[in-house]
């Protein structure tokens, strides 16, 4: 352990190329940042959460098998998985005794999760990044549901981004990369899901000829661009973990969607005896709003579904033929949880 301890060391020099408030930044992370190891092998950062031992990595490093957390100290620690959250891809491990010396962070928020200038860690490197503010949907292939996803751009090959975690300049965690684009070759670009399964850019795009990658450059090196959840689900995530379930609960409404060519979204199916069901909604109407929140699209769709809170009574407008409709729905819960790293290991994420 002395050894990988040493390369955490090394950590601290690798960033030269930040700024002089992105190295404030890392900084202020580097007591909140462990390595979690196998067999004294470094597989990828962790993030503590809470004093009491409580940390987040992305499923990617968990799905490598973990037995050790070394913090910044030097100090390793037995580690056990305790939970896995499937739609921010995020697993929750636990110290087996108290860690010293560590402080923890807080999830991002609107303020800060949503453009500009971040950080990717990796095991033994701190690389640039940036939040584009550009969105697409993402959609868990085990339960269908779909989330909002964001557009990043690091300065790495994509091939070495597996694992990383993204933090904002304030020091907050974003979220972790499930997958990336390499810039070189755009004719023959690939994308990788949350297993490192290579897929063509016509599988990740659904769009042969559309171009994702531009010659951009945020310094002197090229640009890769890669996807994480937003910092909506991410935030539900984290809190999620800090309850005594260990679970994120999100909001559901119970209804299967596509764009409508109208502007909004049109329900295709709707989930016996969901929320949408009991109130009244039929396939074939278009939300148009939700909760006050002007829907355009899936994306708007996706994006104020996971700000709902599970228990509440909400306002959707729906175009029904002619009419434009208030109906009351009451918000359901569902759990995009797996316990244990094992069972996640076959969850599949693809975006559009």
């Amino acid at each position: 352990m002395l050894l990988l301890a040493a390369k955490i060391g090394i950590l601290a020099n690798t960033h030269g190329q930040l700024s002089a408030v992105e190295s404030a930044t890392w900084q202020k992370l580097r007591t909140s940042i462990g390595v979690l190891a196998r067999n004294g092998v470094a597989v990828g950062p962790a993030v503590f959460i809470s004093e009491d031992g409580y940390a987040v990595a992305n499923t990617l490093v968990i799905q490598k098998g973990i037995t050790d957390l070394v913090t910044e100290t030097g100090i390793s620690y037995k580690v056990k998985v305790e939970a896995t959250d499937s739609a921010s891809q995020l697993t929750l491990v636990k110290t087996t005794i108290r860690p010293v010396g560590i402080t923890f962070v807080r999830a991002a928020d609107r303020s800060d999760g949503e453009k500009g200038n971040i950080l990717a860690v990796l095991p033994h490197q701190v690389l640039r990044a940036e939040l584009t503010g550009a969105e697409k949907i993402g959609v868990d292939q085990k339960s269908k549901r779909t989330f909002p996803v964001q557009e990043i751009r690091v300065e790495q090959p994509a091939l070495q981004m597996g694992g990383a975690l993204l933090f904002s300049q304030s020091g907050n965690l974003i979220g972790g990369l499930f997958a990336a684009l390499a810039q070189e070759a755009p004719s023959n670009q690939q994308s990788f899901d949350i297993q490192g399964a290579a897929q063509s850019s016509k599988q990740a795009t659904g769009n042969s000829g559309q171009q994702l990658l531009t010659n951009r450059y945020l310094g002197p090196r090229g640009l890769v661009v890669a996807y994480s959840p937003t910092w909506e689900v991410t935030n539900k995530a984290v809190l999620g973990f800090l309850t005594p379930e260990k679970k994120a609960s999100y909001g559901l409404l119970g209804v299967f969607i596509s764009d409508s060519k109208f502007g909004g979204v049109e329900i295709q199916s709707i989930t016996k005896d969901s929320g949408a069901e009991l109130a009244g909604l039929e396939v074939g109407d278009s939300i148009v709003d939700i909760s006050g929140v002007m829907i355009r699209n899936q994306i708007d769709f996706s994006r104020a579904t996971y700000r709902l809170i599970p228990g509440t009574t909400i306002p959707i407008k729906v175009r029904r033929k002619v009419e434009l409709l208030t109906i009351m729905v009451t918000v359901g819960s569902q759990h995009a949880q797996v316990d244990g790293h094992q069972k996640s290991s076959t969850a599949q994420f693809d975006y559009l």
